[in-house]
């Protein structure tokens, strides 16, 4: 297991759908009372800075246009290559680790060190903003359809026909990372032949040490490995091998697929790194990037994805699982203006958009296959996940053939060409901007794709009947063929099985001198301990502190102050509330 350099970030995945295919066990209804807004969340005491897209900068920093940048007193640079458009500052003396993501954030403190850092720097055109939590997007709980229904569905088949893409097109899953050496994806896997993995150097020179998978920005390593499942999964959908008599299928049989890990093993990361993980998977090649997540809205990831528009790169990201209208609300970084983004909502296995998915008819673009999605997951296994971060991928993949077909086509035509293809059932009328649900086929078919011409098989010439001779022939008798014995089929690896949804969290509190100390224990849907996992304790609205749950699930929080006859509740990072009670 790697040490996490941000292991401080919270995220609130509350509404996870996974079930094993071996699992016998029945998943617990969605608890729609449970689903709320995207609330924005910041990272605590940092600001983000970025260079505005299309700056002209000084000759001395063309190649490191951040390496120059100064800090005003009081603020300190705490990550961000120098070679890269994104540096974050902090305000804070305490390590990253000590920084918990809080809800609220001083804007009067982020507006006046924007100002000074703006002023530090003149003449450079640059964003300024407090830094914020991204998350993977949160799923209902649901149960699953049939495994892979969804390219048959949408008409992959007959789309492979006319290709299964090709190792030419680059797609980069920016998520909690991808486990490369799983045996559905490993031969998938883009690799940094400029670097030489493990030796400490940053061959290539292009600021970052040992990427040779790829990189892992929450970790700040060249290490993107999945340790959550999400990225796993995504990949899965958009590029698993094909034809392989392994698993799964992806959409695209044959693709380049780059791990890019912003987020940790509680699916947790920020706008800093996303906006990083989308500028490092720009500058490695990638024409298609995959957002599975969801964020508030940040002037550095929008750079970024400016910055991907410029090269003719197609962002797919994912609509998110509200079930709002983001036309009212928006969702980010779907919600972006920039026309190079694609968002995606979930349809389920009747051609309707799902009750949870967000949805909007001058916003989200199109629908995908997004409930009951079975793909690649951890330990070499497969699970079945829901949401629209499988719906996601679906559409990656569609983009990946599309350009392997075409790799002229720019990315306003493959976007014009997946709303106009759509199928339109009366179900998504005025839901999305095609209306429709995506189709493989037509969406391959429009891009340039051409079916193969069956080859009619010659009539064989017949050949003449020898004479007869007189002496008969005796036919001699048959070989008898040996009848061949069974291979056994080999038992299924089962998958582990991951840690259940929380659904309950407990709060007590005690008086020790003039402190306070709260205590608890967080348990999931099957009565078992959740571990690890922060909680947080809230007094009178004003946030205590936190504490990290024990492998019995129990926590404590000690040394903390608080008046008598206050209201208070603990709240785990899934959003669960405890009962309220009062501090003694």
């Amino acid at each position: 297991m790697k040490t996490h350099a941000a292991c401080s970030n919270t995220f609130r995945l509350s509404r996870l759908i996974i079930s094993v295919a071996a699992a016998s066990a029945a998943l617990v209804p969605f608890n729609a009372a449970l689903a709320g807004p995207l609330v924005e969340v910041f990272k605590g005491e940092e600001i983000v800075v970025s260079v505005n897209p299309g700056t002209v900068l000084p000759r001395a920093t063309r190649t490191a246009p951040l390496s120059t940048l100064k800090s005003p007193a009081g603020l300190a640079v705490r990550s961000g290559s120098p070679s890269s458009k994104v540096r974050v500052l902090s305000y804070s003396a305490a390590p990253a680790a000590k920084r918990r993501a809080t809800a609220k954030v001083d804007s009067a403190l982020i507006a006046e060190y924007c100002k000074q850092v703006i002023a530090s720097n003149p003449g450079a055109s640059m964003t300024c903003e407090a830094n914020k939590v991204v998350k993977a997007v949160r799923y209902p709980n649901d149960p699953a359809f049939d495994r892979l229904w969804g390219p048959r569905l949408i008409g992959a088949p007959v789309s492979w026909d006319m290709s299964t893409g090709s190792k030419s097109v680059t797609v980069a899953v920016v998520d909690t990372g991808i486990e490369r050496t799983h045996p559905d994806l490993a031969a998938n896997m883009l690799v940094n032949n400029g670097e030489i993995y493990g030796n400490g150097v940053d061959d290539d020179g292009n600021g970052y040490v040992d990427d040779y998978y790829g990189y892992d920005f929450y970790s700040r390593d060249g290490d993107p490995n999945d340790e959550f499942f999400h990225g796993t999964h995504c990949a899965g959908t958009i590029g698993a091998v094909g034809n392989n008599g392994v698993g799964v299928t992806g959409m695209a049989w044959n693709v380049s697929l780059l791990g890019v890990r912003i987020m940790g093993p509680n699916g947790t990361g920020s706008v800093a790194d996303l906006a990083l993980g989308i500028q490092y998977a720009v500058s490695r090649g990638a024409k298609v990037i995959n957002l599975s997540l969801g964020s508030g809205q940040s002037d550095a990831v929008e750079n970024a994805i400016v910055e991907a528009r410029l090269n003719d790169v197609v962002i797919v990201a994912a609509a998110g699982n509200e079930g709002s209208n983001n036309d009212v609300t928006p969702f980010y970084p779907a919600g972006s203006p920039s026309d190079n983004v694609i968002a995606v909502a979930a349809s389920d296995a009747s051609d309707t958009i799902t009750s949870w998915s967000n949805y909007g008819a001058t916003t989200v673009d199109i629908a995908a296959p997004g409930e009951g999605i079975y793909s690649t997951s951890l330990n070499g296994g497969y699970a079945t996940a829901s949401g629209t971060s499988m719906a996601t991928p679906h559409i990656a993949g569609i983009v990946a053939v599309m350009r392997s077909v075409n790799p002229a086509l720019t990315y306003t035509q493959i976007k014009n060409i997946l709303i106009n293809t759509a199928y339109r059932p009366a179900s998504m009328s005025g839901k999305v901007v095609s209306s429709g649900r995506a189709n493989f086929f037509r969406a391959v078919l429009a891009a340039g794709g051409t079916l193969p011409t069956p080859t009619a098989t010659p009539t064989p010439t017949p050949t003449p009947t020898p004479s007869v001779t007189a002496t008969p022939t005796f036919t001699p008798t048959p070989t008898s063929t040996p009848t061949p014995t069974p291979t056994a089929t080999p038992t299924p690896r089962a998958t582990p099985t991951p840690t259940p949804i929380p659904y309950a969290v407990s709060v007590s509190a005690a008086k020790v001198g003039r402190y306070t100390r709260f205590s608890g224990v967080a348990m999931n849907v099957l009565g078992m301990p959740v571990t690890p996992l922060f909680v947080d304790v809230v007094c009178a609205g004003e946030y205590k502190g936190s504490a990290r749950t024990a492998a019995s699930g129990a926590y404590e929080m000690f040394n903390r102050v608080v008046p008598q006859g206050l209201l208070c509740y603990a709240e785990d990072e899934f959003g669960v509330r405890s009962t309220t009670i009062t501090s003694p």
